[in-house]
């Protein structure tokens, strides 16, 4: 059960964790070259700095974000693969291990 709560997530943090990729551009927020900074996530989700910085932390922790390449002295980040598939499992998309 304490499984189950600690891999839970917020409609905020759905918000924050889809932010990171774009559909338009293929590979922003996949490779380190061109991760998302916590400014553009901001923008996108309309949410505060507090909430997304404490989403990242989470989401590092989970192993559902990694750092990116640092962008004008600020911190990026990229989804990973287990963040990927959580992503999917969110819209109701089965994936097998």
């Amino acid at each position: 059960l304490s499984e189950v709560k600690y891999d839970m997530l917020t409609l905020n943090d759905y918000k924050i964790l889809t932010s990171i990729i774009d559909k338009e551009d293929k590979t922003k927020g996949i490779i380190p070259s061109n991760a998302t900074t916590k400014k553009e996530i901001m923008l996108l989700t309309g949410l505060s700095i507090t909430k997304v910085n404490t989403a990242l932390y989470s989401f590092i922790d989970k192993g559902y974000i990694s750092l990116g390449l640092k962008h004008k002295n600020q911190n990026s980040y990229i989804l990973t693969e287990k963040g990927m598939k959580k992503i999917l499992e969110m819209k109701g998309i089965d994936i097998n291990d």
